[in-house]
């Protein structure tokens, strides 16, 4: 390595521009499983009184739940049900 620093100073320089992966990645303040959870159940609960707040206002081509509703009610359930197994696991890191 004719030029430069040795690879072993290279590592150890520290620039104000540069993190280490460590704290770019570990965050001060992390979600919860708990948390988690409940942003699912939320996320599904809108996504499930969204499909129908759109069958009431009539925007589909179908009378009643569609094709494209029930897949959409279906991923909505499943996002809740997703939500509710995470809800006991309590305070630990998502």
């Amino acid at each position: 390595m004719g030029y430069g620093r040795s690879r072993e100073n290279r590592t150890h320089t520290h620039n104000r521009f540069v993190q280490p992966l460590g704290d770019v990645i570990v965050s001060k303040r992390m979600v919860t499983k708990r948390q988690l959870g409940l942003i699912f159940i939320l996320l599904g609960v809108g996504a499930a009184a969204g499909m129908f707040i759109i069958d009431l206002l009539q925007a589909g081509q179908y009378q009643g739940i569609g094709p494209a509703q029930q897949r959409a009610l279906i991923l909505a359930g499943i996002s809740v049900l997703l939500g509710l197994t995470l809800l006991p696991l309590g305070d630990r890191p998502a």
